[in-house]
């Protein structure tokens, strides 16, 4: 399966400002079309923060596109309430997500594997949509002006089974995971799946 991810804008889009709702939009469906065109089987929307540009991004490819759509913001479980950066509640995005149409729905660029894991359990709570997860390798440290990535693969594995339990379907890295990363991971499923297959 071929599937390409759209990002964020980088630009603030405002509540009920629709010259730069419009705008996201316009963006969102050039690359959705195409990308459609180009032969693509799904399209992962992720990095998002805020309401407007989940619906933005969300409404431009379900309405120029007949492609399946994944999309994903980046939250923090620090707090209490989950929520990301800019202040979008997890209850806000799911229904956002879910009255836009997407197919599967998650987090990615998360800080931690443990973090994932409450943010993994307060989604199935509030959805019956596929989940993906993505956590970052852990936090960068800079050295010579480049972040290095030191993850902790115990806690990455661990935590891996545990989000496989709670129900996630898709389960991947973002920001710092390498391949040897995604073959431990690969491996963890596969455990996961045979233990656990149908007899």
């Amino acid at each position: 399966m071929r599937m390409t991810r759209i990002g964020p804008t980088g630009t603030t889009i405002y509540p009920d400002d629709t010259d730069s709702m419009g705008e996201a939009i316009g963006f969102y469906a050039e690359q959705a079309k195409a990308l459609q065109e180009g032969g693509v089987d799904a399209i992962c929307i992720e990095t998002m923060v805020s309401r407007e540009e989940t619906e933005a991004a969300l409404g431009a490819v379900k309405n120029h596109t007949k492609l399946p759509v994944v999309v994903s913001a980046v939250f923090s479980a620090k707090d209490p309430a989950i929520h990301t950066l800019w202040g979008m509640d997890l209850p806000t995005f799911v229904k956002c997500a879910q009255d836009f149409g997407a197919n599967v729905i998650g987090g990615n660029c998360i800080e931690s594997w443990p973090e994932a894991v409450k943010i993994a359990e307060a989604l199935r709570s509030a959805t019956k949509l596929p989940i993906i997860i993505q956590p970052n390798a852990g936090l960068p440290r800079i050295v010579d002006g480049k972040p290095i990535y030191t993850p902790n693969d115990e806690v990455m594995l661990e935590s891996a089974e545990r989000l496989l339990k709670i129900g996630v379907n898709i389960l991947g890295g973002c920001c710092g995971t390498t391949p040897n990363d995604i073959a431990k991971l690969r491996r963890v499923v596969d455990r996961f799946n045979q233990v656990n297959k149908p007899r």
